[in-house]
C-alpha cells in the first residue's frame, strides 16, 4: 500500500499511546492528522477504558469551531462510533468506505470498512477538522 496510512497500519495497540511505538484510537487519529499538518489535543491522561470521559471529550471537541460534522466522509475525517452506552471510539477515514483505527482486540492498528456489519450500526457520524481543506 503506497498511501499515507501505510506507516500506521499494524502498529501495536498501546493504552494512552501517542507515538509510532504504539497508540490507542485517539493516538492513531492524532498521528494521522499530524501527518496532514493538523494538531489536536493529546488527551494523555485519559484512561482508554473510561468510555464516559472519552465520550464527553469527543462531544466537547465536536462542539467547537474546530470541527464540523459532514455527511460524505473524505480522507482525514474522523469517524465516531458508539461503544456500549458511549460515543467513545474513533477512526480516521482513509478511503470512501474505509478507516484506520487502533483495534484493542486485534492488538494493533487495522484498516476496516466503516460500513461493515461490525461498524455500521455503531457509527455516530463523521467530523472534519477546520484545517483540512
Amino acid at each position: 500500500m503506497n498511501h499515507w496510512s501505510a506507516a500506521l497500519v499494524g502498529l501495536p495497540y498501546v493504552p494512552r499511546g501517542r507515538t509510532l511505538e504504539g497508540f490507542d484510537c485517539w493516538g492513531c487519529v492524532r498521528l494521522a492528522l499530524a501527518s496532514a499538518g493538523v494538531s489536536v489535543p493529546a488527551y494523555d491522561g485519559v484512561d482508554p477504558e473510561d468510555t464516559a470521559t472519552k465520550s464527553r471529550l469527543f462531544q466537547q471537541g465536536a462542539g467547537t469551531d474546530a470541527w464540523r460534522r459532514v455527511s460524505a466522509p473524505a480522507e482525514f475525517d474522523v469517524a465516531l462510533f458508539r461503544m456500549g452506552r458511549h460515543d467513545s471510539h474513533v477512526g480516521i477515514v482513509v478511503s470512501p468506505t474505509q478507516m484506520l483505527h487502533a483495534d484493542r482486540r486485534a492488538g494493533q492498528s487495522v484498516v476496516e470498512s466503516f460500513d461493515s456489519v461490525k461498524w455500521a450500526n455503531r457509527l455516530v457520524g463523521f467530523y472534519r477538522h477546520m484545517d483540512i481543506a
